[in-house]
């Protein structure tokens, strides 16, 4: 630029030189202070080009940069997402998980519970049969339950009349005596089971069961639990034949 500008004066000197006509019309040459002064000019908007220009450079540098770290950022927040979308449905399965888990325990006590009053039934089952039949029953235990039944089916026998209510009651007591008596023959290795009917006699029994009157009194000692007096039978009762 500046060497333009020296040849520009240098030209204008040469063509003042070569026409004196014109010289006393032409415009004057700048001062050598005046070309300085431009080429200061010029010289600082260069500089101010070549800094806008690495603004420029540095300014781009920075957008590459903040673009880079915009996707690597939106990359990290996808994956932060797709975690959080693992950690939900893990979650959602384990609280499946857990809820399963509490039926089954509730399940489980439940047929805990039911086992429990299944065994308390069988064992109240078995202290009601024999041993014969797989129960702990004994015999002065079979005593005491028919003694009960018997006592039942007399004061329901002495209760007034109801109708078929009644007959449904004494018919129950009666089967109840029984079941108990043919429990407690089975622990006594009882010849059998005899049910009282109206105007029975130890001795008309024994004469029937064992053919001969002689033998009531032994009719009468495996029949003590329930009977006080052998005259005094209750018809529908059932007997023990020893």
């Amino acid at each position: 630029m500046r060497n333009l500008v020296l040849a520009l004066a240098l030209c204008s000197a040469t063509r003042a030189v070569a026409e004196p006509a014109v010289l006393t019309t032409a415009e004057p040459v700048a001062p050598p202070s005046r070309i300085e002064e431009l080429e200061t000019h010029i010289a600082g908007m260069q500089d101010k080009l070549r800094e806008s220009a690495g603004a420029r450079k540095a300014a781009d540098q920075a957008r590459m940069e903040a673009e880079r770290r915009l996707a690597t950022s939106t990359q990290t927040l996808e994956r932060l997402r797709q975690e959080l979308a693992r950690s939900e449905d893990a979650r959602a399965a384990l609280g499946e998980a857990l809820r399963a888990q509490s039926q089954a325990h509730l399940d489980a006590s439940a047929a805990l519970d039911e086992a429990s009053t299944d065994a308390h039934r069988l064992d109240q089952l078995l202290r009601r049969l024999p041993p014969a039949l797989g129960g702990t029953l004994e015999i002065d235990e079979a005593r005491a339950a028919a003694a009960t039944s018997y006592r039942v089916l007399v004061e329901t026998l002495q209760q007034p009349a109801r109708g078929a209510g009644r007959k449904i009651e004494v018919a129950g007591a009666r089967t109840q005596l029984q079941l108990d008596q043919a429990l407690l023959a089975v622990l006594t290795d009882a010849r059998g089971l005899y049910r009282v009917e109206e105007n029975d006699s130890l001795a008309l029994i024994s004469r029937r069961v064992y053919g001969t009157e002689g033998r009531w009194q032994r009719l009468f000692a495996g029949n003590r639990h329930l009977l006080d007096d052998p005259d005094r039978l209750t018809p529908g009762m059932t007997l023990i034949l020893p």
